[in-house]
């Protein structure tokens, strides 16, 4: 049974877009001072100095958000059949994980340039924003938008390698992927910088990229 290939042509295309996405997102990621911050405070008074970084960051996560509800409708069509109930399942949870990820970043930059504005201009405000800060976030603890995402990497990269439908590199590529999807999740879970680091430049600036623009080529053949 063929495949209807204007999915899979998009969902490829947008693959590669997600993989761009990511990389700016890694990148905003390492060079903004605001995500070095050692408390919530200093946060708050980095982004006022300098949030271009941090729009940044949201926005091309957003993006991958955008573009990752189209990719997983075009993985399932170039499966053409091979997976069961159990994949859809998770694929609905990749569903969940991307468009949180949509959400919760396109509201981060509408909020923040406010809540920045709130920040400094009186010392009353700063408690309460500091303290609800977590409010701002659908998924504070990225379950969803990486603990999810990355199964469902793994799961794809696991199938295709158990069919042939690509190469054992980029199999073991995709397995790598997942985990450093998982490293910001335990990171955070733990407070353990260094595994969100590590994840987050690791994955961010080469694995994610490289693991989706590799698919998208693959989509669109």
């Amino acid at each position: 049974m063929k495949h209807d290939h204007t999915i899979t042509t998009l969902g490829g295309t947008c693959a590669i877009f997600m993989g761009v996405s990511y990389f700016l997102g890694g990148a905003s990621y390492l060079l903004n001072s605001a995500r070095q911050a050692i408390n919530n405070y200093t946060y708050w008074e980095s982004l006022a100095k300098d949030n271009r970084a941090e729009i940044l960051f949201h926005f091309s996560l957003a993006l991958v958000g955008l573009f990752g509800l189209a990719v997983v409708p075009a993985v399932t069509t170039f499966f053409n059949g091979r997976v069961g109930q159990w994949f859809i399942w998770i694929n609905n949870l990749a569903y969940v994980g991307f468009g949180v990820s949509l959400i919760e970043h396109l509201r981060a930059i509408r909020i923040l340039p406010e809540w920045t504005k709130s920040f400094m201009a009186d010392a009353i405000n700063r408690p309460a924003i500091v303290s609800t800060h977590l409010s701002l976030e659908l998924d504070p603890d990225h379950w969803l938008q990486f603990g999810v995402v990355g199964l469902w990497v793994f799961m794809v990269s696991w199938l295709a390698g158990r069919h042939q439908l690509w190469s054992k590199t980029f199999t073991w590529l995709g397995l790598c992927t997942a985990v450093s999807y998982w490293l910001v999740v335990f990171g955070i879970a733990f407070r353990t910088s260094v595994l969100i680091l590590v994840g987050g430049s690791v994955g961010g600036l080469i694995l994610m990229p490289i693991w989706y623009i590799w698919l998208g080529r693959i989509l669109r053949k």
